[in-house]
């Protein structure tokens, strides 16, 4: 035998999230409609159709449909709560990148307004000529080669 006492009863909490609150107002409708004898009842039911489906009656049309629209509400909730995160996400990188392009345009800017400088400079100052260059300094000629070049031109 297990030391552990056997539950009889449970306990369901309903959060005020929108989708528990369209949920508890659907299973209130179901038992003032006299659908179920009580709430136990329902649950009931709605645990046999869902661990059972092929033994359990079928959940009443209202209650089902609430149970639906319950889902899509807290699906619709969760779009609603991602597009806002895409939104910030796409926010923030454009922010970043037209920063970024804002920065490249004040650059190519300055560049532009240095090109225009140096070319005023070049305009006003045409370039002088540069002056010759100077001849290679000539090397000392050997005095031997130049007893002997004379003899050589001769013959």
């Amino acid at each position: 035998m297990s030391d552990r006492k056997e539950r009889s009863s449970w306990v369901v909490r309903f959060a005020p999230t929108e989708a528990d609150q369209i949920l508890r107002q659907a299973i209130d409708k179901a038992l003032q409609d006299k659908s179920y004898e009580s709430f136990s009842d329902l649950c009931k039911q709605a645990l046999r159709q869902l661990f059972f489906p092929s033994e359990a009656p079928q959940l009443n049309v209202e209650f089902a449909s609430a149970l639906h629209h319950a889902e899509l509400t807290a699906l619709q909730q969760q779009i609603v709560a991602l597009q806002i995160q895409i939104a910030k996400l796409e926010g923030s990188a454009g922010v970043q990148q037209a920063c970024y392009v804002g920065r490249l345009e004040q650059r190519i800017g300055d560049l532009g307004d240095r090109l225009d400088r140096l070319e005023s400079k070049l305009d006003s100052h045409p370039p002088t000529a540069l002056p010759e260059p100077a001849p290679p300094p000539v090397e000392a000629i050997d005095p031997l080669l130049s007893r002997l070049a004379p003899l050589l031109e001769d013959f």
